[in-house]
């Protein structure tokens, strides 16, 4: 189904030149570490190669890629690495790179006794624009889990970080990997993946009949349901508009398609019991743009599937038999971020905006810019819908037109209108 990425209209624009950007810190170790208490051991083991690097990124709004390593961005000499708040210099625990990307590579289990640590990068940041120097930092934190006698733990790596930017990285991967104990499971293990879905809720009934036709109808619970829930009733997938937390009435998208008798199971159609309420059981329905892996170790998720942020769930299993783990799962968490520039929409118009006395024509097209870069040159990439509004500011149902470039007749004007542009994914 069409998502609307973007509006404009030719009489707003939206024009913002102050600096945005944001920080983070990547590694190439999970942000859990193992400590088996049966043999003293540590998994993944910091205090050997390829260690635990850790590499500041900076991504500024407009400027694509990540920014840290571009000449003059990073005041020289403000650079600045901290544990738990206490300045690091280079040494045998803790090599820092002085110049770009200012990377720390740290050379032992570093944990505090109560597990945890964070690092911390500052630096003092140069506007590319006009000079202006403003100071940042940014923290990572880690954490040792004690893994006592011979229970499974699970943990999820980043393969090739968290972070989307514009269109530089198609997709993402996320891997888990099963424990028992410091053993890593590569056999008979089974995996299943979720995504964060708040509208995700667990099975109910109709406590009300409700007929062909209507889009209304009464839940015995509303927990979890809300505008955007999917909801199966009666064999047919709909689409939460609207929630009434007192009376319990939910309205559809659209009308029902078949008679709903009152005690009717309702379900969400990718609830699933392990992961419970709020979390989707990730297949390969549309609903989750593509996404891959779902039934494996490695997870594999698209650009277009990220939307600011998602948090994403494996829930792995041993299936071994004679195992003292045989038959239990574990768990484990990771978020992908989306620091895409955000996408907007400006009409020009080369004829002007007036058509005087009933005569010529005015050709308007739509631009579409993102991080200071206008995309989409050939119209083929988004789906343009315009729509046009009298003075009043009522619709006019009849004006439909479509791409990248329309033309405005005398006909389609009455005195004064706006003439609005949608911008949708295919």
């Amino acid at each position: 189904m069409p998502v609307v990425k973007a509006k404009g209209q030719i009489t707003i624009i939206d024009q913002n030149d102050a600096l945005s950007f944001q920080a983070f810190i990547g590694t190439n170790q999970p942000l859990t570490q193992i400590y088996s208490q049966d043999n003293n051991a540590y998994v993944p083991n910091w205090a050997v190669a390829p260690f635990n690097v850790l590499t500041p990124q900076l991504f500024i709004s407009g400027i694509p890629g990540d920014s840290i390593s571009v000449a003059g961005r990073i005041k020289a000499g403000s650079t600045q690495w901290r544990r738990d708040g206490v300045l690091l210099a280079n040494g045998t625990d803790y090599a820092i790179q002085a110049t770009a990307p200012f990377s720390l590579t740290i050379k032992k289990n570093d944990n505090n006794g109560d597990g945890s640590v964070k690092y911390q990068f500052s630096a003092i940041l140069v506007d590319p624009n006009n000079g202006l120097e403003t100071a940042f930092n940014t923290v990572i934190n880690f954490n040792r889990v004690s893994n006592g006698g011979s229970g499974l733990l699970a943990i999820i790596t980043a393969d090739n970080g968290t972070i989307f930017q514009n269109d530089q990285i198609s997709s993402l991967s996320l891997s888990c990997d099963l424990f028992r104990a410091s053993e890593l499971l590569t056999a008979n293990v089974v995996y299943a993946w979720g995504i964060r879905d708040l509208g995700a809720f667990a099975p109910t009934t109709a406590a009300a009949a409700a007929t062909t036709g209507q889009k209304n109808v009464t839940f015995t619970s509303v927990a979890n349901v809300q505008i955007g829930s999917q909801v199966t009733i009666a064999g047919a997938t709909y689409t939460v508009e609207a929630v009434n937390g007192t009376s319990k009435v939910v309205t559809m998208n659209s009308n029902i398609t078949a008679a709903i008798a009152s005690g009717a199971p309702i379900t969400c159609p990718h609830y699933d019991a392990a992961f419970g309420a709020g979390w989707s059981k990730i297949s390969n329905n549309a609903y989750f743009n593509g996404i891959t892996g779902f039934a494996t170790k490695t997870l594999t998720v698209p650009a277009n599937a990220v939307l600011n942020l998602e948090v994403f769930k494996c829930i792995a299993k041993d299936n071994s038999t004679g195992a003292s783990t045989s038959g239990q799962s574990a768990q484990a968490v990771e978020t992908l971020n989306d620091m895409s520039d955000p996408i907007k929409v400006e009409v020009t118009s080369p004829d002007g905006d007036v058509i005087k006395n009933g005569q010529g024509s005015i050709n308007l097209r739509a631009e579409v810019w993102r991080g200071g870069e206008e995309i989409d040159l050939a119209g083929t990439g988004y789906t343009y819908s315009w729509s046009k509004f009298d003075k009043n500011g009522v619709l006019d149902p009849s004006f439909s037109k479509t791409g990248k470039n329309i033309t405005i007749l005398p006909a389609d004007i009455s005195d004064k209108a706006t003439i609005v542009i949608r911008l949708m994914t295919l």
